[in-house]
């Protein structure tokens, strides 16, 4: 009784605990030159929150090319309607990145600034050579319009001037 006793307690510590896996919902993706550590991350977090996206997915940071520069985009989940998808974007800086936040940006947390307000990206669905394909929407095209044209351009039957034939 008493080797069964021990014998659960050896079990476990023999093993090796490992850390927790981050448990946040928000993907990251992070260039070599613009790393953000969890403290500025929810910074970010938060700024994105004041400028408008609510359920943040997705934090990036990016090199802008070819002007140079560094960026940070904070996306939201996606919203499905059907075969649409929507989902908004926010643009951050960093003052150590770009120079001081311009004296006119009304949101500021940290070192981070926000310039413009969120735009909302619209994805249409269409199936292509059996695969689920999504097309960026602009606002002023309709769905039915976008619905009529890509089949003639799937089957060809659209032309463009540049595309080589």
């Amino acid at each position: 009784m008493i080797g069964a006793v021990f014998g659960g307690l050896a079990d476990q510590t023999n093993t090796v605990k490992t850390a927790h896996p981050n448990t946040s919902p928000v993907k990251t993706s992070f260039v070599e030159n613009a790393k953000l550590n969890s403290v500025e991350l929810k910074q970010v977090l938060s700024l994105a929150e004041q400028s408008g996206i609510q359920d943040a997915a997705e934090v990036k940071t990016f090199n802008y090319l070819p002007a140079g520069g560094r960026g940070i985009s904070v996306k939201s989940r996606e919203r499905v309607d059907g075969r649409n998808i929507s989902y908004d974007t926010v643009l951050l800086g960093k003052s150590e990145w770009a120079g001081p936040a311009p004296d006119k940006t009304p949101k500021r947390l940290g070192s981070f600034f926000v310039e413009e307000s969120k735009y909302t990206t619209l994805l249409r669905t269409y199936e292509i050579n059996q695969k689920t394909i999504r097309i960026v929407m602009d606002k002023g095209i309709p769905a039915t319009f976008a619905d009529q044209v890509m089949p003639a351009i799937v089957s060809k039957k659209v032309r463009f001037e540049d595309d080589g034939a």
